[in-house]
């Protein structure tokens, strides 16, 4: 079986590094990116099943990067992010952003959302 290939773009390296190790075992090929500007660079030459996104990072925030993703592409997006207030919410999801969940957060949680968006 293929495994469904994830981009994890967050610029905490410790929480890049367990869910990478954590998707991993759960059987999808993790990519991950520490800034918005790498995450585009990977994007010209790669197609994810998924993307999950942190909001806000030293290089801008996550919905304009949303933006650019959605002009060109139907890539489910997962935004993760400690901005867990419901006008931050609302707006990850007008953005164009599949599932928002907020910081922290179980691992479980997301898997299963991931999850669902593959189906």
């Amino acid at each position: 079986m293929i495994k469904k290939s994830i981009l994890l773009v967050d610029d905490d390296q410790r929480l890049r590094e367990l869910l990478k190790d954590y998707l991993n075992e759960k059987n999808f090929q993790v990519f991950i990116s520490e800034d918005f500007n790498e995450a585009k660079e990977i994007l010209e030459f790669f197609i994810f099943d998924l993307i999950i996104l942190d909001r806000m990072m030293p290089s801008g925030d996550g919905v304009d990067l949303i933006q650019d993703i959605k002009k060109t592409s139907k890539t489910p997006i997962i935004m993760l992010t400690a901005m867990g207030e419901n006008n931050d919410k609302i707006d990850g999801l007008k953005t164009g952003s599949d599932d928002y969940i907020s910081k922290p957060f179980e691992p479980e949680e997301l898997f299963l959302r991931i999850q669902k968006l593959l189906k």
